[in-house]
């Protein structure tokens, strides 16, 4: 797999609910380095800043394969699929 289970989990995390958890900030800047994730403020929000965050092209590869590769049964129907596509 390429992701472990915790770039998993935020990346996820950040494509539902665009905002980056306070616990987990070091690790998205650290997805931002690699160009998986970009990040940004929003102002708008009734605590002041709040770290926003949403998965850049890279990114949404990744968690798609991440996610067939953690599916048995769609792993399963990739590999079958995948030398016809």
């Amino acid at each position: 797999m390429l992701l472990d289970d915790a770039e998993f989990e935020l990346l996820e995390h950040i494509e539902k609910h665009h905002t980056v958890p306070k616990n987990q900030r070091s690790l998205a800047h650290r997805l931002a380095s690699l160009g998986i994730l970009h990040l940004g403020y929003d102002d708008q929000h009734a605590n002041g800043l709040q770290e926003t965050g949403h998965p850049s092209y890279l990114g949404e590869q990744l968690l798609d394969l991440e996610r067939i590769q953690r599916n048995p049964i769609r792993r399963v129907m990739h590999s079958i699929l995948m030398p016809f596509i």
